[in-house]
């Protein structure tokens, strides 16, 4: 596992594809602990359209009552 810049790990050294475990973190802290979008983006170095995609891959899958 590869180390990025942007503090995300990658899978098999892909570009733009992040672990599970990192995604989980960035949706924990953007849906759980009601952290802003923009919080988000500047502290895990990720895009706001990279955001809004796993958002809603979680809104899928999870009934938490996230924003």
């Amino acid at each position: 596992v590869l180390l990025k810049l942007s503090l995300g790990f990658t899978v098999d050294g892909v570009r733009g594809t992040y672990a599970p475990e990192f995604k989980q973190s960035v949706i924990d802290s953007y849906c759980h602990q009601q952290d802003t979008a923009q919080e988000v983006v500047k502290k895990y170095g990720i895009s706001t359209r990279t955001l809004v995609k796993w958002k809603k891959e979680h809104q899928e899958h999870c009934s938490c009552g996230e924003k």
